[in-house]
């Protein structure tokens, strides 16, 4: 980390070194000078750490570092206050008041013994340990407002005038807004991105698909999670979608941050002991967290990503820290090439999927290793004005889905439903037909392991097919049968292949089924 600049120094501006001189000769009156020392520069948050303001937000980053260094200063002033004491000796004497000078002379005295000990390790770090109960700052009070946006030169307000559309108003950085994030561009009303424009539209050349892209955009810079919804940037890769985010990620500065995929994804129970560092570092203000390619195979985390989106509270943990709460403000991007697997049939898992295909492979002799920097560098301003440009378009008209991400999530579901596609690959409906309940679960599970998927239980398999209208009946000896339909081969061989419709193959049609049949819903 570079240097702080000087208006990151902390300075005790307004303090009374002769008034600091009668704190106590002890970690609590040490932790009172740091109070004083650090009023309206320094804060505690028990999520967070030590924030500082330096200039423009109240930092993380240099919080715990400008924490230490006032501790050091505070330890040093004390020599300052011993000689502000020995100064006030001189005016009592000379005032006659001999008895109060050497009072005063007697504690100018200790004071220069008790700096050598206040410069000590432990001695710091008690200070901090005491004064941080003083200076502490409730998570409420920080990052207030979901529609402001610090920026280099200024913190930009945004409001929603109804009459005439939506106002962004730059005021002065000011502590007293307690934000503690940063984007890395400046505002400029004028700048303009056509470089950045038309990598948009190579990537997405549909205008439809372009605009929506720039609606999410604007939304994931708000601090608003009102859309639940989660974005999956989807393509064959060499399509542009690292490289837009790339950049996204560069303008938002502080409010976005990557994450491990892992960190959405089902990789098993996590107890709610273990810590979880990958979530507690996307507590506060951060408004975008995106992260790249899942394995294949991998299967999303559908409660945690359900809980997410619909800015549920959870409860994250860092590293030999205490657990503390939060409502998450961040919007996913996931990039992907091959999808994660969604075992659930749910709407409410569905609802909140938002694919956005980026179909157009990008030819090596259009490929351009220099635009990330150049866009960034050249069009910082322009590409803020871009995305801001989406914020009022989504305030305006919400963020409906176009058509081709409705039909992106209906392939999506459908290559998720397993019991769905198993369904329509191998069973014919007969109304007069009967198959034994345990050949048709032998078959599925057989189905399942030829293609690498984990079947639902037994149990599960059974309100599926109950779903679908194929109709439980007990047999002689207690054999279970289900009637209404038939597997279409007894010799089935897992190795042929799956023959599972493409989504845009009209489903089939039966006296059983009724016009709306759906062979992928649950």
């Amino acid at each position: 980390m570079s240097e702080p600049s000087q208006d990151m120094m902390i300075e005790a501006e307004g303090v009374d070194p002769l008034q600091l001189a009668y704190c106590d000769m002890s970690d609590l009156g040490n932790s009172q000078r740091l109070v004083a020392r650090g009023q309206g520069r320094l804060m505690f948050s028990p999520s967070i750490g030590w924030l500082a303001f330096n200039g423009h937000c109240w930092s993380a980053e240099e919080g715990e570092m400008l924490a230490h260094r006032l501790a050091h200063e505070t330890a040093q002033g004390i020599r300052i206050e011993a000689q502000a004491l020995v100064e006030h000796a001189k005016r009592l004497a000379s005032d006659g008041k001999a008895e109060a000078s050497a009072m005063a002379r007697e504690r100018a005295d200790d004071l220069f013994g008790w700096a050598v000990q206040a410069g000590n390790a432990g001695r710091t770090v008690a200070m901090l340990a005491q004064g941080k109960h003083y200076m502490r700052v409730a998570p409420d009070q920080l990052d207030r407002d979901r529609m402001a946006i610090t920026l280099s030169n200024g913190t930009l307000k945004i409001r929603d005038c109804a009459s005439r559309g939506v106002d962004f108003h730059l005021k002065n950085h000011d502590p007293a807004d307690a934000i503690t994030r940063e984007a890395a561009v400046a505002y400029d009303p004028s700048a303009q991105c056509p470089g950045w424009r038309a990598h948009i539209a190579r990537c997405l050349p549909n205008l439809e698909m372009s605009d929506f892209f720039q609606k999410m955009i604007g939304y994931a810079f708000s601090g608003h999670v009102s859309e639940q919804c989660f974005f999956m940037l989807q393509g064959p890769g060499q399509d542009g979608k690292s490289t837009t985010m790339n950049i996204i990620r560069r303008v938002m500065g502080g409010y976005a941050a990557v994450a491990d995929v892992k960190t959405f994804l089902d990789l098993g129970q996590r107890s709610g002991a273990d810590a979880s560092p990958d979530l507690a570092r996307l507590s506060g203000d951060v408004r975008l967290v995106s992260c790249s390619e899942p394995p294949r195979g991998a299967k999303l985390n559908e409660a945690l990503l359900k809980g997410i989106t619909g800015g549920a509270p959870i409860t994250a943990r860092h590293l030999n820290r205490d657990p503390f709460e939060y409502s998450p403000r961040f919007k996913i991007v996931m990039e992907v090439n091959d999808r994660p697997r969604v075992m659930g049939g749910d709407d409410g898992v569905w609802r909140r999927i938002v694919p956005i295909p980026f179909t157009r492979k990008i030819p090596d002799n259009e490929i351009d290793r220099t635009l990330e920097d150049r866009l960034v560098e050249t069009e910082g301003p322009g590409i803020l004005n871009w995305a801001l440009e989406g914020l009022a378009m989504w305030m305006a008209e919400g963020l409906v889905r176009p058509e081709p991400v409705r039909e992106a999530v209906a392939d999506y579901r459908a290559a998720s439903n397993p019991f769905s596609e198993w369904f329509y690959d191998r069973c014919e409906r007969d109304e007069r037909a009967e198959e034994s309940a345990a050949d048709l679960y032998r078959d599925y599970q057989t189905w399942c392991e030829a293609g690498n998927y984990e079947p639902i239980s037994n149990t599960a398999f059974g309100r599926a097919l109950g779903d679908r209208q194929v109709i439980r009946r007990k047999g002689a000896g207690g054999r279970i049968f289900r009637r209404g339909v038939r597997l279409k081969s007894h010799d089935y061989d897992p190795t042929a292949g799956s023959s599972a419709p493409s989504p845009d193959k009209p489903p089939m049609q039966g006296s059983m089924l009724g016009d709306d049949y759906d062979p992928y819903a649950m």
